[in-house]
């Protein structure tokens, strides 16, 4: 998807059909793209302004700022064009990307306690995950990022295993609960693109390659997720795939199933 976005801020023409807003935003914040975007979805119509992946402003019929752009982060199965007007206003958003993320997450799950029919049933799920996080043996988790922090020496800046359900941090080092919760929604995300375009799902992990030669690697194990922030100028590429990241998967796995 991102490539797409790509080629359509390069070229000036094409378009994207049937993604979801909030996803799509979190990749250009990730990216820090700068575009210029017509939104459309269910016969509504809007616009954001993205420098440097910062959401600068947005519009929609009946608003502006941030109401607007909360409300086109909740659309889905959009299309999307470059908007080639120069219709909004010189006052920037004064709330970053990453809050109104956090927020949008926040809305679509209370949006779904309540509404469901189901209210009661997702809540004992809920209850259920968390008392697998209990039995989850956190003293081998410490242990294993303890581990990671040996073999990547000052190569790791940070790490956070969560657990899928809630995306709280159940263990890390140098924690930092904004990306655990950005992050475990784009593990979600990824996995439905895949199984939606017919591919194989994530495998044992991911890696994203950021500005400055940091990267981020990302553990998906079922109900958890790990986490990790790494500097790729003090760390070999081949230590982090073939040495701390196998060990890191076994540790995870042993402490998820060691009750």
């Amino acid at each position: 998807m991102i490539n797409v976005l790509r080629e359509l801020c390069r070229s000036r023409k094409g378009r994207l059909e049937n993604v979801s807003m909030a996803d799509l935003v979190q990749m250009v914040w990730l990216e820090k793209m700068t575009c210029q975007l017509l939104i459309k979805s269910n016969g509504k119509t809007g616009s954001l302004k993205i420098v440097d992946g910062e959401l600068k402003n947005a519009r929609t019929k009946t608003r502006v700022g941030q109401a607007a752009a909360m409300e086109i982060l909740a659309w889905e199965d959009v299309t999307i064009e470059l908007d080639e007007s120069d219709s909004h206003s010189n006052h920037d958003l004064t709330v970053s990307t990453e809050e109104m993320l956090l927020e949008n997450i926040r809305r679509q799950e209370k949006k779904k306690l309540d509404t469901s029919k189901f209210k009661v049933m997702e809540i004992e799920d809920q209850l259920n995950k968390l008392t697998k996080e209990v039995k989850m043996n956190v003293a081998k988790l410490n242990k294993s990022i303890e581990t990671l922090k040996e073999n990547l020496a000052g190569g790791l800046l940070a790490t956070d295993i969560w657990g899928t359900a809630d995306m709280q941090s159940i263990a890390g080092w140098n924690t930092q609960p904004a990306a655990t919760a950005l992050f475990g929604q784009i593990i979600s995300s990824t996995n439905q693109a895949l199984q939606g375009s017919g591919f194989p799902g994530l495998g044992k992990y991911c890696i994203f390659d950021l500005v400055d030669g940091k990267m981020v690697v990302l553990i998906p194990m079922g109900d958890f997720a790990w986490g990790m922030l790494v500097d790729g100028k003090k760390i070999q590429l081949g230590l982090l795939l073939n040495v701390a990241l196998p060990k890191a998967i076994a540790a995870f796995e042993d402490a998820i199933t060691s009750n």
